[in-house]
């Protein structure tokens, strides 16, 4: 059986010649991953319709939560992640698999369409609002913040579908 990570084991982990992938023990399916070069990511491993799948959650967060960040806020995949929000992610991410939900292709549809992003949303709604405001003002009004949360993933609501 693994051996349960913990934070100080997790920032202890030194680099190897080759990459290399560490199962937690407290949660089944994660799995944290070290680069050659120094660089920790969290993944999930799952199989789905029998076929055996990796999803990456994110980076590995070392520091301690900082001050500005809320606490109780909801991790997010592709963000940085300490251990336990990892953990959560990836027992979301197993609850999905097991409800019929493949979420690594989720990420890959989202990846490609864009849809589902702050940025995504915003350019759709240029499109629907071309008689509100002027297209230039409001196009320079979703610039500013499409600069800080452009890739963001917008969570949808129960259906799953984005209906503007």
């Amino acid at each position: 059986m693994a051996r349960t990570l913990t934070p100080i084991s997790v920032t202890n982990l030194r680099a190897r010649a080759t990459r290399s992938e560490i199962p937690d023990g407290g949660c089944r399916g994660l799995y944290l991953v070290v680069q050659s070069s120094g660089f920790k990511s969290w993944v999930v491993r799952y199989r789905f319709r029998g076929r055996p799948r990796k999803l990456t959650l994110g980076p590995v967060l070392i520091e301690a939560r900082s001050r500005e960040t809320p606490i109780g806020t909801t991790p997010t995949i592709g963000a940085p992640l300490m251990l336990a929000d990892a953990r959560w992610l990836a027992a979301q991410v197993l609850r999905e698999v097991r409800s019929g939900v493949d979420p690594g292709a989720r990420k890959q549809h989202t990846k490609h369409n864009g849809c589902d992003t702050v940025r995504g949303v915003g350019e759709r709604f240029l499109k629907q609002s071309a008689n509100l405001r002027s297209i230039a003002k409001r196009r320079y009004d979703l610039e500013l913040i499409f600069a800080s949360l452009g890739d963001r993933l917008i969570e949808l609501a129960y259906t799953g579908n984005l209906a503007l």
